[in-house]
């Protein structure tokens, strides 16, 4: 089985330095005055990769761990989050991939609401702590 090894630290090092510094910036902003109009994009193209990563860190925990991989993205998420003991709630996770979802294939409908919310309570934090505990995992 291929193991993505090669790309452990370069993710991490991306998540860190780059999508989660970035939304820590705009979160910041975002208390300071309302984000203009490619503010906002940039939010919502941070938060997707970042959901993004987990999806594929969470396909990699469940092939290293010999357990189907499934078409469906939650599903994944969900055997992920019970093989690596995560605190996460499942409910978090539900949510973070619906959003995903919204900003991929319903960008025209979004509720800007519910993505502030997501960046002014750093909630998308939650989904690096989880990201970081597949690539420990997959690191082993």
């Amino acid at each position: 089985m291929e193991r993505p090894e090669f790309l452990l630290p370069h993710v991490k090092h991306d998540l860190k330095h780059g999508i989660l510094a970035d939304l820590d910036e705009l979160a910041e902003l975002a208390k300071q005055q309302p984000l203009r109009k490619f503010e906002r994009l940039a939010a919502e193209r941070c938060l997707q990769i970042t959901v993004d990563a987990a999806i594929t860190v969470s396909i990699h925990c469940c092939k290293k761990a010999g357990k189907n991989v499934f078409g469906e993205a939650y599903r994944n998420l969900l055997n992920a989050h019970d093989l690596l003991n995560s605190p996460i709630p499942h409910s978090l996770l539900k949510g973070a991939l619906g959003m995903r979802n919204a900003i991929v294939h319903d960008y025209l409908n979004l509720d800007w609401g519910r993505i502030e919310s997501v960046l002014m309570d750093k909630q998308y934090q939650a989904i690096g702590e989880f990201i970081d505990s597949g690539l420990a995992y997959l690191s082993q």
